[in-house]
């Protein structure tokens, strides 16, 4: 036995294993992987034939896992345990949010794109800066550690950083082998992330707080109790992500769109939604603008009403015409998103789309009166021919460095930065706070505290969400959706 046991491999004994530090919050900043693949190569459906079982394999890298998966007609959408996986014939984009080790998937799925027979057009990868950087694990402990992990798989990639390093910032790298002319490529993407937002709308995103604003949703949590139910049950998680939606007229921001939500538990929540758009692009009337605008728009608060008029004259495309799109083509789509964290000492909220809108200034203006955040972040990523489409620019506040609004809702805009990278695509980020009622210009002091923004009445939220819906559907004319199952 004493020999046997000297002749014992010395790699069997492991050493304790040291325990990390438990997080001070949630990391709710996610990390954003987005392929492009060169169209007409390889299958019709691309990657949309990986399977479910495949995709389970390779999001096990990350450290995240399938809770709700969704087949639209030209994309496939997956809520994720944390945040979004959304799959076209040849593109990908993959958000992941806490301590996800979201760079591992990568050799996972350029091995699974190889093995369909799909050649890379365009990768990127991006993240806001962390809240909580020393608990990120390999490879996000470092932008170098990042970098490093990429270049591996494309050496011909480069890094950037957008924003101050002081505060918040953006950390992009991105590899461009695409080599269509670039009046074909009309992408356009917007990231809008919101930190300490209102108080009594971050309460509608945890169980406790939606059982007192919803009767529904108090109804579906007592009946899971005394029925024992688990409560990370599948069932009970999306009637109650929906109740959330609802509530809250989340589904208002782009009506006529396919939609999955989850809350989790104890609290949390996740949002996907698709648009699909059939081979007939160019039309008078698209049914995403018919069900904006359904409902009559009831008179609003002259200031308010005023706010909305202003984003609606900016959002009315000056033509009908529609050029084609890397991703928003004959026979594609688009996605949005959005993932809540509502603890108060780290909430957060991220909203995504690749929408084709010709303004984002209505969407933007409705997420913010919403949420009503002290912060935000706003970047559009947008090649040359998609910015060219574009009527007004989410940036653009004329002469001022403010961004009002609404006469009580108003942020000073402390950066503007933008980069372009090689070919024609850029990026364009702006950090900006909200300013307190009288002040023109934001404190120079980072930590100092605004407060919190007035609500609108009830009333007066539904009626303003449904003009800036009705004014988004006007940015997006010209497309008609494809009807959701």
């Amino acid at each position: 036995m004493a020999a046997a046991a000297a002749a014992r491999p010395a790699e069997t004994v492991l050493a304790p294993i040291k325990e990390s530090p438990p997080l001070p919050g949630f990391e709710g900043p996610e990390k954003t992987i987005e392929i492009d693949f060169v169209p007409g190569v390889g299958p019709a459906d691309g990657l949309r034939a990986v399977t479910r079982e495949s995709w389970d394999a390779i999001l096990a890298h990350a450290a995240c896992t399938i809770l709700v998966e969704h087949r639209a007609p030209t994309i496939d959408a997956y809520v994720l345990s944390e945040s979004s996986l959304f799959v076209m014939s040849h593109k990908l984009l993959i958000k992941t949010c806490g301590t996800t080790t979201l760079l591992l998937v990568l050799p996972e799925v350029l091995k699974a794109a190889e093995e369909l027979g799909l050649k890379v057009e365009w990768l990127c990868y991006s993240r806001k800066d962390f809240l909580f950087p020393k608990h990120q694990k390999f490879p996000h402990r470092s932008m170098q550690e990042e970098i490093s992990f990429l270049r591996k798989y494309f050496p011909d990639g480069h890094a950037h950083v957008l924003g101050p390093v002081t505060r918040d910032h953006w950390f992009v790298f991105t590899a461009d082998r695409c080599e269509r002319p670039s009046e074909d490529l009309t992408d356009r993407t917007l990231n809008l992330m919101m930190y300490d937002i209102a108080p009594e709308t971050a309460a509608c995103f945890t169980r406790e707080g939606l059982a007192k604003a919803d009767e529904e949703a108090a109804a579906a949590l007592e009946s899971a109790l005394a029925k024992d139910v688990d409560p990370e049950n599948t069932e009970l998680c999306r009637k109650l992500g929906d109740r959330v939606t609802r509530k809250l007229r989340l589904h208002e921001l782009l009506p006529g769109t396919a939609t999955q939500a989850w809350l989790f538990e104890p609290c949390g929540w996740s949002l996907n939604g698709e648009m699909s758009f059939p081979d007939q692009v160019d039309t008078e009337e698209s049914a995403f603008a018919a069900a904006a605008e359904a409902s009559p728009v009831v008179a609003l608060a002259p200031d308010t009403a005023s706010a909305v008029a202003e984003a609606s004259s900016a959002s009315t495309p000056k033509s009908s015409s529609t050029p084609r799109s890397r991703d928003v083509c004959s026979g594609s789509g688009a996605y949005w998103t959005v993932h809540v964290t509502p603890e108060k000492h780290c909430s957060y909220v991220s909203f995504e789309t690749s929408a084709p809108l010709k303004s984002h200034k209505a969407l933007v203006r409705a997420l913010l009166v919403l949420f009503r955040p002290r912060r935000f972040t706003l970047t559009v990523f947008a090649d040359r021919a998609g910015l060219a489409e574009m009527t007004s620019r989410a940036h653009d506040h004329g002469a001022s460095d403010v961004f009002t609004v609404l006469p009580t809702l108003r942020y000073a805009r402390l950066d503007l930065c933008s980069t372009e990278f090689v070919g024609d695509y850029s990026v364009i980020l702006g950090n900006y706070r909200l300013l307190p009622d009288g002040v023109e210009e934001a404190p120079e002091d980072d930590d100092a505290s605004p407060g919190t923004a007035p609500a609108l009445s009830e009333a007066e939220l539904a009626r303003f969400l449904k003009a800036s819906a009705a004014a988004t559907a006007r940015a997006l004319r010209g497309r008609t959706l494809s009807e959701h199952r």
